[in-house]
This record gives structure tokens, sequence and C-alpha cells, in this order.
């Protein structure tokens, strides 16, 4: 399973941590991991959201990228993804989105987290270049993606 939940003005996030131990990925952007958390630097949200249970954690970044992390043989292992570059920003509605399909995409085929970072950057850098969230790019789109320097 995996989990992206949504910014909640009220602050009410009632129940969470009940939840992430039957969360394979817990997807969520910096503003939610510090709010959830209580922490101010993305690895140690990462950390906070492992040690309640969740199996792979990814927190975005927006330019600065994303970290991801999950346990290994009783170790945190934290993955750090770029983004990528576009040539021009159209419009960023629907870019999260498109990173996180990306992401779930890349890691339920693959199980390889930083091949999964790196598909979910194309992944958002792709929506960014389009007006509108409507846009979905085709496999090929985001290969074309990857290939890029």
């Amino acid at each position: 399973t995996s989990l992206v939940p949504q910014s909640d003005a009220t602050g009410r996030w009632d129940g969470l941590g009940e939840v992430l131990p039957h969360v394979d990925v817990l997807l969520v952007n910096q503003d939610e991991a510090f709010a959830l958390t209580g922490m101010d630097d993305p690895v140690e949200a990462v950390s906070a959201f492992l040690k309640q249970g969740a199996g792979v954690v990814v927190v975005t970044m927006g330019k600065q990228g994303a970290v991801a992390g999950k346990m290994h043989a009783g170790k945190e292992i934290v993955y750090r993804g770029s983004t990528k570059k576009v040539k021009e920003v159209v419009d960023t509605t629907g870019a999260g989105d498109a990173f996180c399909a990306g992401f779930l995409y890349a890691w339920k085929t693959t199980d390889d987290i930083p091949y999964a970072l790196e598909l979910a950057a194309c992944s958002g850098a792709y929506i960014v270049t389009k007006f509108g969230a409507s846009v979905t790019p085709t496999h090929k789109d985001i290969q074309d993606l990857l290939n890029q320097e």
C-alpha cells in the first residue's frame, strides 16, 4: 500500500501513526514531513517515519530534489534524488502527483529506490513543461528525459 497524505490546514493528522506500520510507501512533501514529525530536516523526518513502521519513505523537496529511506537489516538507508533540468517551466500543477506516480511505478517494477527517484524526477519534470494537470507522459517521454544529460 502507498499513502500520500494531503496537507491539512487544521493540522489534524490524527491516526497517521497507527497506519504507518501498514504502509509500504509513504510519500510526503517537505512541509507535510515537518508538520507531521516536528523535525526541520528531511533526513530526520524520513528516520522518524521509518521508526514508526513505514516501509519506504519519500520526502519531496521541490527544486532541492527528494530524499528516500528504508530499513535494511535493522539499519536505515537513505538515498538522495536530484531534480531533472528542463528548458522552461510552464506550470507546476500536478508535478508532485506525477513524481509520486513515477516513483511508485519504478519502485514496484524494479525495487530500486535510486532508479525510482530518478524516474520520478523525470515524471515531475515532464509535467512542468506543459500547461495544466491533465497531461500524461508516455513511457517513451520519460525514457527520453532519463537519457538526457
